[in-house]
């Protein structure tokens, strides 16, 4: 494959690490949102690849695993930041 097909495989996995270092430099409560926001996006590139057929049938369900389970962390984050 050539350049730009490579790129369009491999950039989109490296937005979430992009945005989890942005979150470093936010408050806790925005930063927390913005890698719950990024993780949701990751899901739905996933998604796209897994429909396009680009990925193999488990990785989907496996991504909708991890994803919900570290959504459930921030959100638990979340709750005790504002109600500890």
């Amino acid at each position: 494959p050539d350049m730009m097909q490579r790129w369009e495989v491999v950039g989109p996995a490296m937005v979430p690490s992009l945005m989890a270092w942005a979150a470093l430099l936010l408050r806790v409560e925005y930063g927390l949102f913005l890698l719950a926001l990024g993780l949701w996006a990751q899901y739905l590139m996933d998604s796209h690849s897994h429909k396009a057929q680009i990925t193999p049938d488990w990785f989907l369900t496996l991504r909708a695993i991890l994803t919900l389970g570290a959504l459930f962390s921030i959100a638990l984050g979340l709750i005790g930041l504002f109600y500890a």
